[in-house]
């Protein structure tokens, strides 16, 4: 599972007060974008950047969840199918642990190469609040 999530901090001074009102729903758009961005990115590195794309279940498995509760917004990217982790982290499995699954990231690869993506975006939608 990946999760991104911003938080506005509830003691924000009173002179930025009207910024932070203009901000909330700003970054509620921004946390949406930057999820399907590293869907797309995931996506791709499913579809032979990273792993080979066979069946297309960890293809399609791969969705973003915005959440909002009280100034706090989050994207959690949650592939839905059992060996999703076995694939991000490596490790052994089958019977017996016998088997060693070499790690092949495929969410931090998409995180790490849309880095300054998702920076610019938060950047340019939390610019809005202060214009």
């Amino acid at each position: 599972m990946l999760k991104l999530s911003i938080t506005a901090n509830p003691k924000v001074p009173r002179r930025l007060s009207k910024a932070a009102v203009k901000l909330s729903p700003n970054l509620s758009v921004a946390i949406e974008d930057v999820g399907k961005i590293l869907v797309k990115e995931m996506k791709r590195n499913v579809s032979g950047k990273v792993l080979n794309k066979r069946s297309g279940a960890l293809f399609n498995s791969i969705d973003a969840e915005v959440r909002t509760r009280k100034g706090s917004y989050s994207v959690s990217i949650i592939p839905d199918v059992p060996y999703a982790a076995i694939h991000e982290k490596g490790g052994r499995t089958g019977r017996g642990h016998k088997t060693r699954i070499p790690k092949r990231s495929y969410m931090k690869k998409a995180l790490d190469d849309k880095r300054n993506e998702v920076i610019k975006i938060i950047r340019r939608f939390t610019s809005k609040a202060f214009r």
